[in-house]
């Protein structure tokens, strides 16, 4: 270390927390998770830190070995965590009860939780049911449980309410559904799917939902399934304090926002400890392929075919967020797992874009019988897969939106092309008309004028300007591999949709 360097100690009460830190003009001099150690050169440094959506930051003149220290820093959540912004030490206890209070039986080998509550700064949100609407149906849509109806609830004057409610099920794919009560009889779904021995946790929030309701918009209260967290507890018990549980949610935030910088060591830990807690697993996955190299040879294939082996020893080969991971590997051609195909949708959303993308590149990827017809009613979310369970699908309405928009724009480039082809004419004709009459001149004063060579006539023998057709032309691979990224639906299912409007 030279004499004009100093070591600078970050230290966070964290072990989750992002940490970087800038020189003077504002460039990261190098990053860390939880805690970081460097040795830098004497000046003025700003230390950020972020943990979920909140950060904090703090300026050190570092002309000696220095030690900064932040304390913990709340970010928001659906679960109710020890020190988060949304949370109540009451709604804390009510997510252990929940867990543990089986409601009602369907299966045997997994179990399946939902804990629904009100979040206000006032704490006193207490009327209403926090679950209404919600429901629990089989992996064909087959109402198993109206979980609104079951659920413990809390609504205790002068507290934010809650309402609990776990089943024993079979292990599988399911998915929670919630009914607006609207004109339109509007409905969402989640899918989920729990593994043998797991207990799937799910935790939402409730929040306002605009529908219209006879043309007069209105707003209604209802749990926010779009941003519903997910918990896979290995112990069946739900437990506040978890480390793990608020370093999944930070993964699952960092893989929402796309962030390119996320920090390897970050990632790291999340593989670390996808043993006590697979969901980090899925996220880490997610977020090794986000960072792999695109024009390079990658460094963690080895690692990352590591990752999804054990993800399969925990999870099962029938998982479908692992089978859009596993189609990822270098060996997964020769090492297919299952039959190699989706059978159910996966509960996340990076999961089932790499599903779409496999789609626009390959055939017989998806084997989900008669639910194939419905992924029309996919709606592009953040985190998670969501559908609307309306008999219209959203794709449809999309699709001729953007086809239309494509031949106005062609329209107009073709109005635009045609009036510098007619500018073009013009500017030939008189080139020609001028030197025509150059050459009638006598040469004594022709000589005194400049001589412009005539423009080639048109290949088509005639100078008058082709305009070109105003219709749109037909898409190309690129346009319809843009569509099913950007709808979130398979390559057959947006060829399927344009053959029906004529493309």
């Amino acid at each position: 270390m030279s004499a004009s360097s100093h070591v600078l100690n970050v230290t966070t009460a964290d072990e989750v927390t992002e940490i970087a830190v800038y020189d003077g003009s504002m460039n990261v001099v190098t990053k860390g998770v939880g805690r970081m150690s460097e040795s830098l050169p004497a000046g003025l440094y700003r230390i950020k830190i972020r943990v979920g959506a909140s950060t904090d930051e703090k300026l050190t003149a570092l002309d000696r070995d220095q030690t900064v220290t932040f304390d913990r820093v709340p970010f928001a959540s659906a679960i109710p965590l020890d020190r988060t912004s949304k949370s109540h030490e009451y709604h804390m206890g009510d997510a252990v009860a929940a867990s543990e209070t089986v409601r009602k039986t369907f299966g045997a080998g997994a179990s399946i939780m939902v804990l629904a509550r009100e979040w206000s700064v006032e704490g006193n949100r207490s009327s209403g049911n926090p679950a209404q609407g919600l429901s629990l149906l089989d992996a064909n849509e087959t109402l198993l449980s109206e979980i609104w109806t079951e659920a413990v609830t809390r609504n205790d004057p002068g507290l934010d309410a809650s309402a609990g409610w776990r089943a024993d099920v079979n292990p599988g794919a399911y998915f929670l559904r919630l009914e607006l009560d609207d004109a339109d009889k509007t409905a969402l779904l989640r899918p989920i799917y729990v593994s043998h021995g797991h207990q799937l946790q799910i935790f939402c929030l409730v929040g306002d939902h605009v529908v219209d309701e006879d043309g007069t918009r209105k707003t209604i209260r209802r749990a926010d399934i779009a941003a519903a967290a997910i918990v896979i507890s290995m112990s069946g018990r739900f437990n506040p304090n978890d480390r793990l549980t608020r370093l999944s949610e930070l993964a699952c935030y960092s893989l929402a926002q796309s962030r390119p910088d996320v920090s390897p060591a970050f990632i790291g830990d999340l593989l670390a400890d996808k043993y006590e807690n697979p969901m980090l697993g899925l996220f880490g996955a997610h977020l090794m392929l986000r960072e792999k190299p695109k024009d390079e040879p990658w460094k963690d294939a080895q690692l990352y075919r590591t990752v999804t082996d054990n993800l399969r020893n925990m999870l099962g080969p029938e998982h479908p967020d692992l089978q859009a991971l596993w189609w990822q590997r270098d060996d997964s051609k020769t090492n297919p797992m299952g039959d190699g195909r989706l059978h159910v949708l996966p509960m996340l959303r990076a999961s089932w874009s790499l599903a779409v993308d496999r789609s626009i590149k390959t055939f017989d990827v998806f084997s989900l019988g008669t639910f194939y017809d419905k992924l029309t009613r996919i709606v592009p979310s953040a985190s998670w897969l969501m559908l609307v369970d309306n008999d219209w699908a959203v794709s449809d309405d999309a699709i001729a939106d953007y086809i239309k928009a494509r031949a106005s724009s062609q329209v107009t480039r073709a109005e635009a092309k045609a009036a510098l082809k007619r500018a073009a004419f013009l500017k030939r004709y008189a080139t020609r008309a001028y030197s025509t009459l150059r050459g009638m001149l006598p040469a004594s004063i022709a000589s005194y004028l400049p001589d412009v060579d005539a423009a080639p006539a048109a290949q088509s023998g005639s100078d008058a300007p082709v305009l070109e057709s105003t219709t749109a032309l037909p898409l190309d691979n690129e346009d319809r591999a843009t569509l099913a990224r950007t709808l979130a639906l398979p390559a057959e299912v947006v060829d399927t949709i344009l053959r029906k409007k004529g493309h």
